[in-house]
């Protein structure tokens, strides 16, 4: 019997526009990497192919072939950049 790989919520954030953005990893005892992103309206969220994530002191930017979504590690904040 195998175990499957779980995945565990990194971020789950909202923009004014309705705008919904999801990001979920593997989870840390099966290595913690294998970012996935989710971004879409409410009912329609599709995955989006990661080209790169990146993480520094302020954040992690995860990018896509329709640009890069920042998500400030200050929980309150989050953002998308093209």
């Amino acid at each position: 019997m195998t175990s499957a790989i779980v995945r565990v919520p990194h971020v789950f954030a909202r923009d004014d526009a309705g705008v919904y953005y999801y990001v979920d990893r593997i989870a840390k005892v099966y290595g913690g990497k294998g970012f996935r992103v989710f971004v879409g309206k409410k009912g329609a969220m599709k995955q989006l192919a990661l080209t790169d994530v990146a993480s520094d002191s302020e954040g992690d930017v995860f990018s896509t072939k329709t640009g890069d979504l920042r998500l400030v590690r200050n929980h309150t904040e989050s953002g998308k950049t093209r």
